[in-house]
Parts: structure tokens; sequence; C-alpha cells
């Protein structure tokens, strides 16, 4: 199932379209679509359906068209997609992996093109964005305010991508297809100065100095007739450099095009048909994963994959949107909710067949070149709709290793050589603080940066252990940090999360050593299969190179050394919830300790997630909710989603609930994240024993204990209480304030005592069950 914004309103299944019936209806289906996962009220539809004064019986209609759209999803099969239209008292809401929308898959692809560093990859990648256009956004609604609106934002996001597609050609030396490619658009926008600009620019290096001059000509007497003004400063500065054959570089030869398509897209097609990673700050949500045919248009066009993650990803650094993931996070890679990959992207001759297809086709439908909807600004017929989900997939799939949606491309060949890889989720939304932490990570990964002093070549390989507890922000601190500093590794930004604290298995090695070399340049029959021998290969390529590794959620040293780069240029970060002590006595692995978030930082991060002025309704609240959450970001992005969710609440209504300590844990959790899933994923590596330890601390102490008095209580050796202690304070469940003198958080204390309630109910249980017997 597909849902299209971007040309006439529809839904699309595996049989066909569905019928959606009249334009008040598509209207409403389209406001749902550019809110996806997000209430809509009855008001905001009803502004979005009526363009002037609605009727008194507008509401009536409103529920009518939405018991049509359910009805006409139901019969689609939503429901083996993941998608509900549900009522919310007076709102709706429509629940779907966001995959499924063109809109979606249109902002991912052109977020993760890098025109400028990477234009043999960004090729495939825009025109795969563009050829998801079939004609004018949200054609078929009513041309109502909200809807204009949304439509021209829509048609904003398609100039920038042609724009993009353009500068990746002109970055490939091919000036006369970006020419081209900007030539439709700047028809249909003759006023857009940077669009002409560029088109100018295009056109003389390409040799076409007089069509360049025209140009900038026609554009002066259309401001000037129309608006009554002269030409701006990015304009007037094109024509100039022009006149003075000066500025802009003499045209270049279009060869280094040829290969673009078909090696880009062929690299781009073997990356995505492994699996990419689902983390990042905020989410989890792992779809399942079916191909696409490549995107029409021209060399080569690389098809998609599925990836785990909502949040797409990873893009490269400066990239706005994934992690889906990751507050955790999601990775950068987006895929449909179907469950077989199917055919993956097309290149060279098989695109530009497809390229002509489409532009034969969109010209008898009227989004030919004269109207600037040619095929390279992306208006081919809507493609058929991939499979069914089938039952089981789409879990597991893409858990864990390098996030990196185009980044890894590297793998393959090209004739422009391997790009360095980009792997890092995207920038963690919503960061704030960790000053303090950020510079103490620089002064250890980047010894000498800040004077310039240049590594020995004997220098070691830093390595930097980021450790706190569970919810305290330590990926996304690392990931900050790295897309900060990215420009100190040229030669690329790996990442891979080890899942060391998690439902599912810990990622092996060789898993990740497989995911690194592939993303290295190795071509896959050239990976060993032996964890020593790939990682001996690994150590030996970023030997020579400047490399950033973020190893995230690390359970234990063994797991951290064979994944650790050789070589001065090289910096490794580890995140972990154990403070593994034995990377610190064999790697010198230099550590960096987050503590929870000081009031101010919490009530900043609160603001930042709710808005400034939510917060400054009620300040006392704010600083509340932030001692109620034990400073934790995830507990406070926890927070600040049930507020997010009911917006009429007040911050004080949320702090009065949280009070309630047999409800603060349930609380703060959203959907299957939150503080009670974390810790659990930490009690759950402890032994029966250090188990039992905690519970007793959470029942039976205050938030301080004193060694000794744990011990006389539990009628234990001293020395064992304190050893059981220790591994506590290990895993950051406890910390130890004093020696012997132990603090728990409020928020640990909570689940500890939850749990010794249900040992206490499983074991009345067996009592009963025994005396049955």
């Amino acid at each position: 199932m597909e849902f299209s914004l971007l040309g006439p309103v529809a839904v699309s299944t595996q049989s066909g379209e569905l019928p959606l019936g009249p334009a008040k209806r598509r209207s409403v289906l389209a406001m749902l679509l550019l809110r996806p996962n997000t209430t809509v009220s009855v008001e905001q539809l009803t502004s979005s359906v009526w363009e002037d004064e609605p009727p008194e019986h507008a509401r009536t209609v409103i529920q009518g068209h939405v018991s049509k759209l359910r009805a006409a999803l139901a019969d689609g099969g939503a429901d083996a997609y993941g998608v509900e239209l549900t009522t919310r008292g007076s709102a709706y809401l429509l629940r779907l992996p966001e995959e499924l929308i063109d809109t979606y898959r249109f902002s991912e692809l052109v977020n993760l093109a890098r025109p400028e560093e990477a234009p043999h990859d960004a090729v495939p990648l825009l025109r795969e964005a563009l050829a998801l256009w079939r004609g004018p956004a949200l054609s078929g609604t009513v041309s109502s305010p909200p809807l204009a609106a949304a439509a021209h934002a829509l048609e904003e996001r398609r100039l920038t991508g042609v724009e993009a597609l353009a500068a990746a050609h002109g970055a490939l030396g091919d000036h006369s297809r970006a020419a081209a490619t900007l030539h439709s658009a700047a028809v249909t926008h003759p006023l857009r100065e940077g669009l002409i600009a560029a088109l100018m620019q295009a056109l003389y290096r390409a040799g076409r100095q007089s069509d360049a001059i025209d140009w900038y000509h026609r554009t002066r007497r259309l401001l000037s007739d129309d608006l009554g003004v002269d030409p701006g400063e990015q304009l007037r500065t094109s024509y100039e450099q022009i006149l003075r054959a000066g500025g802009p570089s003499a045209p270049a030869p279009a060869s280094a095009h040829a290969s673009a398509g078909a090696g880009a897209g062929a690299r781009v097609q073997q990356q995505r048909s492994r699996p990419a990673d689902p983390r990042l700050a905020g989410g989890t949500g792992r779809m399942g994963a079916a191909g696409r045919t490549g995107a029409a248009g021209g060399t080569g066009a690389a098809g998609r994959t599925g990836a785990a993650g909502r949040t797409p990803q990873a893009a490269p650094p400066g990239a706005a949107a994934r992690d889906p993931r990751q507050a955790g996070g999601t990775g950068a890679g987006w895929g449909r909710s179907g469950p077989a990959a199917a055919s993956g992207g097309a290149a060279g001759g098989a695109a530009g067949t497809a390229s002509g297809t489409a532009s034969g086709a969109a010209e008898q439908q009227g989004y030919g070149p004269e109207q600037g909807y040619g095929p390279e600004q992306g208006y081919p017929p809507a493609s058929a709709p991939g499979p069914a989900p089938e039952q089981g997939q789409g879990q597991g799939q893409g858990q864990g290793y390098a996030s990196g949606y185009g980044a890894a491309t590297a793998a393959g060949g090209g004739s422009g050589g391997p790009a360095a890889p980009r792997l890092l989720p995207r920038p963690p939304a919503g960061f704030l603080g960790r000053g303090d932490e950020l510079a103490e990570i620089t002064r250890l990964a980047l010894p000498g940066a800040a004077t310039g002093t240049p590594l020995p070549p004997d220098a070691d390989s830093t390595v930097v252990l980021i450790t706190g507890p569970a919810g305290v922000g330590k990926t996304a601190c690392a990931v900050r940090w790295g897309h900060t500093h990215d420009a100190h590794f040229p030669d690329g930004l790996l990442f891979a999360d080890l899942r060391g604290f998690g439902e599912s298995d810990e990622a092996a090695p060789i898993e990740v050593l497989s995911e690194f070399l592939l993303a290295l340049g190795t071509p896959p029959e050239r990976i060993p299969s032996s964890p020593q021998a790939a990682a001996a290969l690994y150590r030996s390529l970023a030997a020579n190179r400047r490399l950033l590794v973020i190893l995230d959620n690390a359970s234990g040293s063994a797991q951290v050394r064979p994944l650790l780069p050789a070589g001065p240029g090289c910096t490794t970060l580890v995140t972990s919830r154990s403070r593994l002590d034995g990377l610190v006595a064999t790697d010198s692995a230099r550590p960096v300790r987050l503590h929870p978030l000081a009031p101010e930082d919490g009530v900043a991060l609160l603001g930042a997630l709710l808005g400034p002025e939510r917060v400054a309704e009620d300040p006392d609240a704010a600083h509340e909710l932030a001692a109620l959450c034990d400073g934790l970001p995830l507990a406070l992005r926890a927070a600040a989603a049930q507020l997010t969710a009911r917006p009429r609440w007040r911050l004080a209504r949320l702090a009065t609930a949280l009070r309630d300590e047999r409800r603060r844990l349930a609380l703060l959790s959203a959907e299957d994240t939150g503080v009670a899933a974390a810790l659990r994923t930490s009690v759950a590596r402890l032994s029966a024993d250090d188990a039992r330890l905690l519970r007793s601390l959470g029942t039976s102490f205050t938030r301080v204990v004193d060694a000794s008095a744990v011990a006389a209580l539990d009628g234990a050796d001293p020395e064992v209480t304190r050893d059981g202690l220790d591994r506590l304070a290990e895993m950051h469940l406890i910390d130890e304030e004093a020696t012997n003198r132990y603090v728990m958080s409020d928020l640990v204390k909570l689940f500890a005592q939850r749990k010794e309630k249900k040992e206490e109910g499983r074991d009345a249980a067996e009592r009963d069950a025994k005396k049955d017997l």
C-alpha cells in the first residue's frame, strides 16, 4: 500500500488504486497524510475542505468522509500494512508507517544526497526522489488556503531537489545535463532568481554563453514589468561573471558523468541489500523491507531497500531527520512495510529505458517539458505498488550495524573511486547541554587540536569511553560530537549499534566487521569469514586513514576489542552502561562519565521539545518535572511525549500525576521505549544474587545506603555484599558517593520495588500451586 501526495492524491495497492471519491474526501485524506501519526482536529479538516464559509453541518460531512475513507482503507487491506484511521475525541489520527507516503521517501532521498561531496551517488538518489512526482502536488483536492500552502511548500521542496540534481551534474562536469535539468523548472518559475542564476552558470559552462545572457535579460524584463524591481545580487553577479568570462570555470568535459549512474546505482543497490542501523535518539520502529525498481531517468537509478528505523537515519553530516531513530534512535535508511526486498534498482541502459518511457507518458498526461514537468524533474507515471507484507517479515532486518543509506555506497566501484563512508545517524533532535562533557571528549579524542599540534607518527589510536546510566543520553552525545567534528575525519565516519543492552541478541564482531569492510570499499567476495582475519584486514585498511568509529551500546570489553581501528589518525568512541574497566586497563580507553542533566538543562530540554511558551506558562512545574525525571533525558523526552499527546494539559497536571510513585514509571514510557524498558534490559544482565540485592536496596533502604547496613540486614558476608554493590555501581544502577556509601536514584528505586512485588506475587502463586497439588 502506497499513499501519494506528489501529484494526484491517491492510495495504491497491489490490485490497483483505491476509490477515494470526491475532492472533499481526498482533501480530508491529504490533510491526514500531511500530518501522519498526529491528531488532526475537525476544525482543521473543515478549514481545508471548504474554501469559503463551511456549512452548519460541516462536522457531519467530515464524519461521513472519514467513515468512507476508513472503509476504503479496510477494503485495501490496511491492517496488513499497519495502517489505521482512528477517532480521538473531536480529532482524527491516521496511524501508518511513514515510509508508505511518497513525501517521506522523497525527503529522505533528497536529504541523503550530497551533490557537492558525493555527486556520483547523489545523481541516482535525486533521480529516484524526483521520479516520485506525478504532477502538481495535492492534485484533485479543494483549493483551500491550508492545502494551497501545503502544495506550495511541497513544490518548493521539489525545486530544491531539481537544483541539487543540477548541482550534482555540474560537479561531474556534465553541464549540458545540468542546464537541461534546470530549464523546465525555470520556464515554470521564471521569477525564481536563484534558479535562473544556476541555469545561466550551467549554460555558460556548457559553452552556451549567448543563451545564458539571454536568460538574464528575459528575467530582468519580467522582474521590471511584473514586480517593478531590478535583479537581485545573485542574478546580477552571475551575469557580470559571464560577461567578464572570468568567474565560472570553463566548460568541463562531460565524460565523468558516463559512469555516474551505473557506478553509483550499482553501489547504492549493493549497500541497500544489506541491513541498516535502526537506532537514534528517539524511537525504534522496525519496518520491514521491500525494494522498488529504480527511478526513471538517464544513466542509472538506484533502487531502495527497506531498513529498520523511522527515522531515517543516518544521514551524512549536516543532513536533517533521520534516526528515526535513535533517542534512542533510528537508522538512516528507510523502507516500505512490505516484507521482501524486491528488485532494488536499475543501472545504465535499464534506467535509460525507464527514462524514455516515463518521459513519453508524462508528456501525454500534460506534464512535458513545456509545462516544466519533464523526466529530469521526475514526473513519470505512478509505479506499481509493492507486494503485501507477509506475516513475520519486517522484524529484525537491519538491526544494528552501519546506519547509512547512501553513505556506504563506497563499497562498490565507480569511476571516481570509493567515497568516504558517512554512516553516523542523523544529529539528535533537541540536544541540549553537555558542554563540559563534549569539551572533555574533544580534549581526549583530539589531543593537540586546539593548539594545532600534529600527532606524532607513533601515536596510538585514541579510544574514548562514554558511560552512564540507562537513558542518560550516551548515544546522542557521541553522535552529536561526531557530527560536530566530522571535518577531522575526512576518510570516513563509521557507526555500529552493538546491541549490548536490548531485547535482541548482541551484534557479533564478524557482522559489524563485515559492514565496516564493505563501507571501506572491500568487495563482498574478499571479506574474510573468520573474525580474526576480518579484524586484521579492518585494522590494515584503517591504519593510514583518519577515521571516526562510534561503537554504541557495548556490553563488554571483549565485544569492543576486535572493532578498534589502528593508526594514529583514528578515534573510537564507545558508549556503554557498564564501566568497561577491562577496556580501560588493556586499551587505555579514556572514560567520560555522563551524569543526569542539571535542573536548568532539564527545563531547557522540555522547552525545546514542547516549545518555550508552554514551559514559560508554569516554570515551577517544569522544574518539578525535571526533578521527578531524575534529570534523565530519556525520562524527560517521555514526559514531553505525554504532554505533546495531551496539548490541553498544563505541566502541573503531569507533575501531579508523576508524584504518584505507583504510576511514575508507566507515565515515563512511550510505546516500547521509556525508563522502565531501559532499566529492564540493564537488570536482565545481572546475576540472580545481584538482582536480589538490587530489590533489597529498593524496598528496605532509603536512597542512600551503607554497605555494612546492607550486609547486616541480609545476614551476608560484608565483603560479598561490597562486591555485589560494586557490580551494581559498575552498571550505573547505583552510585558510590563515598567509600562504602551508595546512592540510588528515585526511578531505579521505584523499578526495584516493582520487581520485588512481582517476585512476591510469583512466589505466592507457586505456594498456592503446591498446596493444590
